[in-house]
């Protein structure tokens, strides 16, 4: 009386080699099945276990099969390794652009009403014009100074 055996692949988390493609799993015997067929025969070579390694050797015996694995393998490594320079290259991308984007001060805030009052008080004892602070080298100076402040316009000075 023949017996009938379920195979199938081994269950767990999703098998990502590509040996599987010429194997099945016996898992009452806790076996791998090989299902290439050579010549009019399959190959039914029985290794214990399901590590992919343990497989990749008995492929070794079908040299076409074999390398064809390799192949597939090297393609899924460097697909992968692309996908996974590109999010580093995203994630880096968007730390440089949050390093880049300064908020600024809010004009209620008392740093911010501290500097427009030390600005104005320099104006009017250093006996410069109010278009200072419309100066674009000096507005730079300013950003260079203190990133996170942008000066008022000469308005604003003057009523300081």
């Amino acid at each position: 009386m023949a017996m009938i055996v379920e195979t199938r692949r081994p269950e767990g988390r999703p098998k990502r080699s590509s040996v599987w493609n010429h194997f099945t799993y016996d898992q009452k015997s806790n076996e791998s099945v090989c299902t290439i067929r050579n010549e009019e025969r399959e190959c039914g070579a029985r290794v214990k276990g399901k590590n992919p390694t343990n497989l990749k050797q008995h492929l070794k015996c079908h040299k076409d099969e074999y390398r064809m694995v390799i192949d597939e393998e090297k393609a899924r490594r460097v697909e992968t390794n692309e996908t996974s320079i590109a999010k580093s290259k995203s994630r880096q991308a968007a730390a440089i652009t949050s390093m880049l984007h300064v908020q600024t001060l809010s004009k209620d805030s008392i740093r911010y009403k501290d500097i427009t009052r030390k600005l104005a008080l320099f104006i009017g004892t250093a006996n410069v014009p109010y278009s200072l602070v419309e100066n674009l080298e000096f507005r730079d100076l300013l950003l260079e100074l203190q990133p996170c402040y942008l000066p008022p316009g000469r308005g604003p000075i003057k009523k300081k």
